[in-house]
């Protein structure tokens, strides 16, 4: 169906310090005519100004998420100016930090058109890049704005405006509260109308929109306007006509979107009939992830009754991928601390090849692929006992350079004795569903206090 470029940006082909736009405008134009008109092209290579030279006739998205730090869901300036939007379509690598994949990233994507690409699939093994096997588990969150995009399934040649790029056209009086999108077909005479709420708590988005400066131009006889309903709890969404064709608005759920879908109620007929289907029930394979993961949360809760000793091993995968970037994948620090009061990291030491350390360690000293460290005393970390919120944060040293954020990688056990085959021991892992952040790996102890 198409081609995604990875280091597709024009500087992956600088050669001394030039980068050849010429040449990369080329080789992006002779893969466009071999893919043809409507085959897919996505590119991507991680920096803020991959984008350039990405413009809309060469690619069908510019793939953003992993290299602006979290940033994209910040505020809307950020995203507009970071997500890619602002030169081409905008796509979206939900999995490049676990915030991405849930609600408040929905209002962000409605309102720029920027689609996302929701990964399936174990690309490793205990890290935010271990994913479900199935649909219907980590994309949930995007059921209703799916659904609306889904009204225009198999349109293509689309004419788009949102309110930050074509405020002429759409008249939004709340733009840092709620968003506008706007993209019509304009050989079948299509238009749908997205609102979206930026806010934490529901909200009435509001919009005008100035027809006779778009392509469809002023409304004709028989053209219909119907509201389209997200789907709450069990109920399927639902499509209701509309009596206004300039002036809109609908309570909208905290982080939330709904629409409007216009044209000849002929055209719209099988449109609203697959928008009003019901959502699919969760399948056995959803069930059984889900499953794992309320028995992944309830490891990491602290044991009711405390345990005079516990120890605690780290465990690092294979070495599937031994190099990104020209530097080494798997060198990882891992730092232990424990929560205060505020949720603030308090940080206690490392954990090395050697065991527990409060000296920062070298390279000699981490845990590589494939190796694990030896049976830790937890009492020799905290010897007057008592409950711990304890965090292990992973950081890829050679890989950012100064020991940013990365993939925690690693599964933990806990065991009261030195045998990961006891009946007592946790065996912990890493999922996006349970870590709120990538980096950081939870889990709380109890155990009996000295006097």
């Amino acid at each position: 169906d198409g081609l995604y470029a990875d280091f597709g940006g024009a500087h992956n082909g600088s050669i001394d310090g030039k980068i050849r736009y010429r040449a990369h405008y080329l080789k992006m134009r002779a893969i466009r005519r071999t893919i043809g008109r409507h085959g897919l092209f996505y590119a991507h290579s991680g920096m803020l100004s991959s984008g350039i030279g990405l413009t809309p006739e060469l690619v069908d998205g510019y793939v953003s998420g992993e290299g602006e730090h979290g940033a994209l869901g910040d505020g809307r300036f950020l995203h507009e100016s970071i997500s890619g939007s602002y030169l081409t379509n905008g796509t979206f690598w939900t999995a490049a930090f676990p915030h991405y994949g849930d609600g408040r990233q929905v209002p962000y994507m409605a309102s720029t058109g920027q689609y996302p690409h929701v990964p399936l699939g174990n690309q490793w093994k205990s890290s935010s890049l271990a994913h479900p096997g199935v649909p219907g588990i980590n994309d949930l969150y995007l059921r209703d704005l799916w659904r609306l995009w889904g009204t225009f399934k198999n349109m293509r040649d689309l004419v788009y405006y949102t309110d930050y790029n074509a405020p002429g056209v759409l008249e939004n009086p709340a733009r840092e509260r709620t968003g506008a999108y706007l993209q019509i077909d304009p050989e079948k005479r299509v238009a749908l109308l997205i609102l979206s709420n930026f806010d934490s708590v529901s909200r009435t988005c509001s919009l005008r929109v100035h027809w006779e400066k778009t392509v469809m131009g002023a409304r004709r006889k028989g053209e219909a306007v119907f509201a389209l309903l997200p789907g709450t709890g069990e109920k399927a969404p639902r499509a209701v006509p509309f009596d206004s064709f300039t002036d809109f608005s609908m309570e909208t759920a905290p982080n939330g979107v709904c629409g409007f879908l216009f044209g000849e109620k002929e055209t719209l007929a099988p449109l609203l009939k697959e928008y009003e289907k019901p959502f699919p029930a969760p399948s056995g394979e959803a069930e059984e992830h889900l499953k794992k993961v309320e028995e992944q949360k309830k490891l990491r809760e602290a044991p009711s009754r405390p345990v005079e000793e516990l120890y605690m091993k780290v465990v690092m995968p294979e070495a599937h991928i031994p190099f990104i970037c020209v530097r080494a994948f798997h060198s990882l620090e891992h730092r232990i601390g424990v929560l205060n009061e505020k949720n603030e990291f308090v940080l206690l030491g490392y954990l090395t090849r050697h065991g527990f350390t409060k000296e920062k360690p070298g390279e000699g000293d981490w845990i590589w692929a494939e190796e694990e460290s030896p049976w830790i005393p937890l009492r020799e970390i905290f010897p007057q006992g008592g409950v711990h919120r304890v965090v292990i944060r992973s950081f890829g040293v050679l890989i950012c350079g100064k020991g940013e954020y990365f993939h925690s990688l690693h599964t933990l056990i806990l065991s009261p004795e030195k045998n990961r085959d006891c009946r007592e021991a946790r065996h912990l892992i890493f999922l996006n569903e349970v870590e709120p952040e990538r980096e950081n790996f939870h889990f709380s102890v109890n155990l009996t206090t000295k006097a």
